[in-house]
C-alpha cells in the first residue's frame, strides 16, 4: 500500500473513532438530563414539597363602596323633543355624576346632593347643550332607585325673537335645566335607567318654547382604592396607576 493511502486511512480510522466517543457522550448527557427532569416532576407532584412551596402573592381587592360613594359614568340616547319643531331626530347622552362627598353617612344623606356635568348632542344639528348641576337620589325595593336634578346649560340653538322654522325659541342662554330619573341597578357599578330632562328660562326672556328630551341611558360606576383594579400585586398590594375619584379631587394613586 502507498505511503499516502496508508496515512490517509489512518487518518479516517482516528476521526471516525473520535465521532463515534463524541457522540456517545452527548448521548449520555441527555439521558442524565431527561432522568433528572422526570424526578423532579416526580418530586413536585408529591403533597410535601408542595406543602413546601412559598405562597404566591395575594392580590388586595378592597371592597366595593355604595354606589352614590362612587363616580359613575353615563351614556344614552334620547328622542329630541318629539312635540316641538325640532322633533324627529335623536339625541346622545353623556354624564359624570360625582361621589356624595359629604352627608353619605347621615340619617339624611338623601338630602345631600352629587355634583353632575355633562351634555347631549343633537345628531341632526338642531339644539345641543352642556350643563352641570345637582342631583339628589335614593334607593327602593333593594335594586331600584330614582333621582331628580337641577342645574344649569348653554346650549347652540335659537335665542332671536319670534320664530324660525324648524327651531325651538329658546330666548336665551343660559337656560335653566331639570330631570327625573327612574333606575335598576344590574350590580353596584352597572345601572340603567330611563330619563327625561327639560330646559327653559322660567319667562326670564322674550321667548321660552323650552325643550324637552327623553330617553334611556347606561351607568357605569368606577372606584379605585388600590384594589378593584390592581393589575399585577406587589409587596404592598396594587401598584397600577390610575385616575382616582376622591372627596378631595381627582388624583392618581398606584
Amino acid at each position: 500500500m502507498p505511503p499516502l493511502t496508508a496515512l490517509d486511512t489512518l487518518l479516517h480510522h482516528e476521526m471516525q473513532e473520535t465521532w463515534n466517543r463524541r457522540n456517545r457522550a452527548v448521548s449520555a448527557r441527555f439521558r442524565l438530563a431527561l432522568a433528572c427532569f422526570a424526578s423532579l416532576l416526580a418530586l413536585a407532584a408529591t403533597p410535601s414539597f408542595a406543602a413546601d412551596l412559598p405562597p404566591r402573592p395575594a392580590v388586595a381587592v378592597a371592597p366595593l363602596p355604595k354606589p352614590s360613594l362612587m363616580t359613575e359614568l353615563r351614556l344614552g340616547i334620547f328622542a329630541h323633543d318629539p312635540s316641538s319643531p325640532e322633533s324627529g331626530s335623536a339625541d346622545i347622552n353623556g354624564e359624570i355624576l360625582f361621589p356624595k362627598w359629604f352627608g353619605a353617612d347621615s340619617s339624611w344623606a338623601v338630602l345631600y346632593p352629587r355634583l353632575h356635568v355633562g351634555g347631549t348632542a343633537n345628531t341632526a344639528g338642531k339644539t345641543s347643550t352642556a350643563y352641570a348641576g345637582l342631583t339628589w337620589s335614593t334607593d327602593f325595593l333593594s335594586s331600584f332607585f330614582i333621582e331628580g336634578t337641577l342645574g344649569g346649560a348653554v346650549h347652540n340653538g335659537y335665542t332671536g325673537d319670534g320664530s324660525r322654522a324648524g327651531e325651538n325659541s329658546l330666548g336665551c342662554s343660559p337656560l335653566f335645566r331639570e330631570s327625573a330619573s327612574l333606575g335598576y341597578r344590574f350590580t353596584p357599578q352597572i345601572s340603567v335607567m330611563a330619563t327625561p330632562e327639560h330646559y327653559s328660562n322660567a319667562g326670564l326672556c322674550s321667548q321660552n318654547r323650552g325643550l324637552t328630551n327623553a330617553g334611556v341611558r347606561l351607568g357605569y360606576s368606577v372606584w379605585s382604592a388600590r384594589g378593584p383594579y390592581c393589575i399585577r400585586p406587589s409587596a404592598r398590594g396594587c401598584c397600577l396607576s390610575i385616575i382616582f375619584f376622591s372627596p378631595a379631587g381627582i388624583r392618581l394613586a398606584g
